[in-house]
């Protein structure tokens, strides 16, 4: 087909959808006047019942949610009981066997923790929440493999960081045995391990192409990073967690910005660098032993100023990014 520019031959190739008509005939390329019949040609009843079966599965499940959460509101006693034991197992049964519905998935993975951490609740064997929480993620690996949901394959990691959280902050801080910042350190090393085998060796594989098992692990890197640079911040000691947020920054932002590109990751890191250079100016205008007034000035106009050039060097991007696609 023989079109007049790149832009009107990249619309022409998009598929059919109202979305895109409504871009058609905001651009002019597509009259207002022809824009309804646009919308009767491309309409499926086909995908408006799809998505009507889709709102009514969520609302059901919703539905079910919330009348289990009630219930245990009024009735927790009942789980204190045999018969309680013997519900969430039976319960366990039947999402296991229910497990092509999302709902029964989800329950499923709730219920095992359930039944981890309620014996401690009834007898009152003062255990640990982080062994609880180990034991519940060694048991979601199990229930999350065979999901054909991202969500629940998720499940295991974020149980596991939630674990290492709670493992720092009622074992290893309360003996002194790692600073606040080391610590963090290793738990963002942890999640950064994990990214490396996910990109390395297992991003080709079927049960980890979802974006979002890049995103999860990249999220509790930073944010055990972050933490560990407000540690160094507030605390008043030195320590090397601004330059493992450096290093961080640089090393993931060159390897998804020329290795392997992903713009959504691009943005999480620009906003991650904004957080670790704004911790990194307060340390700098606490160390000058202002009044607090001006030190608060201070740092309120270069967080305004670190703002803006954030979002300047965005929008220059994006730029850049057009024009590349535009030559391309």
């Amino acid at each position: 087909m023989i079109v007049p520019d790149k832009k009107m031959e990249a619309y022409l190739n998009q598929p059919a959808c109202i979305k895109n008509i409504i871009q058609l005939c905001r651009t002019g390329i597509l009259l207002p006047v022809d824009f309804l019949r646009a919308v009767a040609l491309c309409r499926s009843e086909k995908k408006w019942l799809r998505g009507g079966q889709y709102v009514l599965s969520w609302l059901a499940g919703v539905s079910f949610l919330a009348a289990a959460f009630f219930f245990v509101v009024e009735k927790w006693h009942f789980f204190y009981t045999l018969h309680g034991g013997l519900f969430l197992a039976l319960l366990f049964v039947v999402c296991s066997f229910a497990r092509r519905f999302a709902v029964a998935d989800y329950v499923g993975a709730v219920v095992i923790g359930a039944m981890i951490f309620l014996p401690g609740l009834i007898f009152g064997t003062n255990t640990f929440l982080y062994e609880q929480f180990f034991l519940w993620f060694l048991l979601l690996i199990f229930w999350a493999l065979p999901s054909p949901r991202a969500i629940v394959r998720l499940l295991p990691l974020v149980v596991l960081n939630m674990a290492v959280a709670l493992y720092g902050i009622q074992f290893v801080l309360p003996t002194l045995r790692l600073g606040a910042d080391s610590f963090c350190a290793l738990a963002a090393l942890l999640n950064l391990a994990l990214l490396i085998l996910r990109e390395e060796f297992a991003g080709n594989r079927l049960l980890f192409q979802s974006q979002a098992f890049r995103f999860v692990p990249l999220l509790f890197t930073g944010l055990f990073l972050l933490a560990g640079a407000a540690a160094q911040s507030f605390l008043n000691y030195g320590s090397l967690a601004f330059l493992y947020c450096f290093i961080f920054t640089v090393g993931l932002g060159g390897f998804y910005l020329f290795r392997h590109f992903d713009r959504p990751v691009c943005r999480f890191l620009l906003v991650f660098s904004v957080l670790w250079v704004s911790l990194l100016i307060c340390c700098g205008i606490r160390a000058l032993t202002l009044p607090a007034s001006q030190e608060q000035a201070l740092f309120l106009s270069a967080g305004s100023l670190l703002i803006v050039m954030t979002l300047i060097i965005d929008r220059q991007f994006d730029i850049l990014l057009k024009d590349t696609q535009d030559v391309g």
